[in-house]
């Protein structure tokens, strides 16, 4: 299983095919974990489907493969938006719950 959530904590967007970045704490970020980046191309972001202001996340997580995509604005995540990407959209809390209980050890 693939976590996303480092990933898309510090996605960002490509703009004009030109990765920027908005404050130090995103090049800190970049520089401590360069492997928790996604460099999504812009045509990827554009084909999503959800909440235009949430794509580049959408499409960060298709990108890594993602199992789970872990946000509490499930509202622009549409199950259309992502149910072709073999994909789930959890809220933390669910998130959270399904694995302690798969990962729960009984004696």
């Amino acid at each position: 299983m693939k976590s996303a959530a480092t990933a898309l904590r510090n996605s960002y967007l490509l703009q004009k095919e030109k990765t920027t970045f908005n404050n130090k704490s995103e090049k800190l970020s970049l520089k401590a974990f360069p492997q928790s980046f996604i460099d999504a191309p812009l045509n990827l972001i554009e084909s999503m489907t959800n909440d235009p202001k949430d794509r580049h996340v959408l499409a960060a997580a298709v990108l890594a493969g993602a199992d789970y995509l872990v946000t509490y604005n499930l509202k622009d995540f549409p199950v259309r938006s992502y149910e072709d990407y073999n994909l789930s959209v959890l809220h933390p809390d669910d998130f959270l719950l399904s694995h302690a209980r798969s990962n729960c050890c009984t004696n």
